[in-house]
């Protein structure tokens, strides 16, 4: 059976307009978080909330088109900072998935964040160890809102796996060093395809 390296896929035009609501929408109910994680540039953060908005869509079709199962919608329901979970992101019968996704970035230093400071406002798979069976997908928006968004997916894989390869290093934004934590395309790409794709997407009955 052939290894998938990547797979991208388009996102239609009416997903993209409910992902810029759902930005919107959702950057107004969390400014008091984000001004806590240093972080002020509204234009900024609204894109950030949209490139996750728009990767679970990707990362759900993904499952659907090559996994070949069924998986739960994203999520785009709007909750108050204090609401906020760390919980996964899509779900099957069987796994929980979580996605991760970044949109521009410098080149070589392409990553994907983790919120890793206080209790409250940190990944809960630095805090229990039993979400490191839970599922991660890793993927990239690519594109703009004008001529159009694809997600490509880089890998679907354990969580345990990011820290038994100690894949988790400092974040390249220096203000970011000691409230996130950063997992680099260029390492994860070094990581054995049957790394990457749950040993060839065996559990995956393709």
């Amino acid at each position: 059976m052939q290894v998938i390296k990547t797979f991208t896929t388009k996102i239609e035009k009416e997903t993209l307009f409910k992902c810029i609501q759902f930005a919107d929408k959702s950057y107004e109910t969390r400014i008091d978080k984000y001004k806590n994680r240093n972080q002020t540039n509204a234009k900024k953060i609204k894109k950030q909330i949209l490139c996750g908005a728009i990767s679970e869509f990707g990362a759900s079709d993904f499952i659907k088109k090559v996994v070949k199962i069924d998986v739960s919608s994203p999520d785009l329901s709007i909750y108050k900072s204090n609401k906020k979970t760390y919980s996964a992101d899509l779900k099957t019968r069987q796994h929980k998935i979580h996605v991760k996704s970044f949109w521009d970035s410098i080149y070589g230093k392409e990553s994907w964040i983790f919120q890793n400071g206080k209790e409250k406002d940190c990944d809960s798979i630095f805090t229990n160890k039993n979400k490191r069976d839970d599922l991660i997908i890793f993927s990239q928006v690519m594109g703009t809102i004008s001529f159009g968004i694809k997600v490509r997916i880089y890998a679907l894989m354990k969580i345990k796996t990011l820290f038994e390869k100690d894949l988790f290093k400092e974040p390249y934004s220096k203000k970011m060093i000691g409230i996130k934590k950063a997992i680099y395309l260029m390492d994860l790409i070094k990581l054995g395809e049957h790394e990457r794709w749950l040993p060839s997407l065996r559990y995956w009955r393709l």
